[in-house]
């Protein structure tokens, strides 16, 4: 066995799924932190496999792993690519301050 004692790994597991979780429900209108907790999200899950399998000493969990590590990559290089192309389309500049600040002195 890999891992020390199960309930105290698996606690970390869900620590981190804890933490990504009140992430995502927090700071929902950034999308850059949506991505990342979700990505946070599915590796506390790996984590979790990854311990049970080696507590259970059998490799279907490393196996649904690294499933979940691809689906990983690709949902963030999905969500990456829609995200550029949608400033691309729209033109959006957030380098320059002064311009965001001009914008929202004029709502007012």
């Amino acid at each position: 066995m890999m891992f020390g004692h199960y309930p105290t790994d698996m606690l970390i597991s869900l620590s981190i799924f804890g933490l990504a979780l009140w992430a995502l429900l927090i700071f929902r209108t950034n999308i850059i932190i949506v991505i990342f907790s979700l990505e946070l999200l599915l590796l506390a899950n790996i984590l979790g496999f990854s311990i049970s399998a080696a507590y259970l000493d059998d490799i279907i969990g490393e196996i649904f792993g690294v499933y979940i590590l691809v689906i990983a990559a690709v949902e963030t290089a999905l969500a990456l690519s829609i995200i550029l192309s949608y400033y691309r389309v729209t033109g959006l500049n957030y380098t320059d301050n002064n311009s965001l600040n001009e914008d929202i002195l004029k709502d007012d």
